[in-house]
């Protein structure tokens, strides 16, 4: 198969390497996606080690990131690799806490008080009252006037990189706006197992 895909931040495509594609082409209006997308498949294809690859993407840290970053980009095109010598840095701290999505997200999650006791609490709860909590501590929060303007702002939608006939398609489903569909986005991560849910941390 030849496969063509939104890299976003390149969980998909890298998952996608098992079944052994002929070839996969990635495209993304963010070139910090396709940098990010491009090192998870080469990991996915080429690290032996699971306590490396998972340093790497389940923790998003390294000790001393430089060489297997390096080795993982040698066979990029040339803009890759220059991107990754001036970027490796980004694993010293968790990748994950980086970028402007990040930043708004742990600026929310603050303004919210929602830290990581209020997490350990939320997993325990059954999913109904997760769904309430969510409703009663989060739609406050994102409603206040500033917070709503910079999550309904264009800058925030193509940083988690959603451009504007995405945002418009999302908003097919009965959201009344792209706050109301993060909201009952967050309802349907409430619902899953969060103790697992990588995306609920």
């Amino acid at each position: 198969s030849r496969v063509l895909g939104i890299s976003a931040a390149g969980c998909g495509l890298a998952s996608m390497v098992r079944f052994h594609p002929a070839h996969i082409d990635a495209v993304d209006i963010n070139h910090h996606h396709l940098a990010l997308a491009a090192l998870k498949m080469a990991a996915a294809r080429d690290v032996k080690s699971y306590g490396l690859f998972y340093d790497m993407f389940g923790h998003g840290w390294l000790n001393q990131p430089e060489a297997p970053v390096r080795k993982l980009s040698e066979s990029f095109p040339s803009w890759l690799q220059g991107y990754w010598q001036k970027n490796h840095h980004r694993f010293n701290d968790s990748v994950y806490g980086q970028g402007l999505t990040a930043w708004m997200l742990s600026g929310l999650r603050n303004h919210a008080g929602l830290g990581t006791a209020w997490m350990h609490d939320f997993v325990n709860m059954p999913p109904a009252e997760r769904v309430s909590a969510i409703r009663q501590l989060a739609e406050p929060a994102m409603r206040k006037p500033f917070v709503e303007q910079m999550l309904r702002s264009p800058l925030h939608q193509l940083a988690l990189g959603v451009n504007f006939s995405q945002k418009d398609r999302l908003l097919e489903n009965g959201a009344t706006d792209i706050v109301d569909f993060m909201l009952r986005h967050l309802e349907r991560v409430a619902e899953t197992d969060c103790e697992t849910n990588w995306f609920a941390w």
